[in-house]
């Protein structure tokens, strides 16, 4: 069944959400620092590693921003072919955690820079994990669709053919 969508406010009205907490996965910032498979982390790193995430945690800001198009009014790329409306987001972690890690590589700390870029990584996407399921969530209860909703995967620049 085809959606049908009815022209409402919801469209074009961005939403902001800000101060949300998220919570890195431990597993992931070791992948991202290349320390898994047949190179796990001895234990004086993983320990480090460990100890930079309250430091990560303290030097997040999340925030986003996100609203619903009609997707005739947006130039659309071929894997949104056929949609009718697309969500558009985006999300931050704020400035002071990439201020820290360019003050760490200045200062001659490049492990800890790498670290703290590890977790900016991993919350990042964590963070755009959770404004998925809520775009998800908020467009189901939406008026907009008659008929149901029926949403695709999260598309992100860097992925695939979309460069960044």
């Amino acid at each position: 069944m085809r959606l049908t969508v009815r022209p409402l406010v919801e469209l074009r009205s961005a939403r902001v959400v800000k101060g949300f907490a998220v919570e890195p996965r431990i597993e992931e910032v070791l992948r991202l620092l290349g320390k898994t498979g047949k190179m796990p982390p001895k234990p004086e790193w993983k320990e480090k590693i460990r100890s930079v995430k309250k430091r990560a945690l303290e030097l997040v800001h999340p925030a986003t921003a996100y609203a619903f198009w009609p997707a005739e009014a947006l130039p659309v790329m071929e894997w949104f072919a056929g949609a009718e409306v697309i969500a558009l987001g985006v999300v931050s972690m704020g400035h002071a955690i990439d201020g820290e890690i360019k003050a760490c590589g200045k200062r001659g700390e490049l492990s800890l820079a790498t670290i703290l870029d590890a977790y900016a990584s991993e919350m990042a996407e964590a963070a755009t994990e959770a404004v998925d399921a809520v775009i998800r969530r908020e467009a189901a209860n939406l008026p907009l669709f008659s008929g149901g909703f029926a949403g695709r995967r999260r598309r992100s620049p860097g992925y695939g053919r979309w460069g960044i």
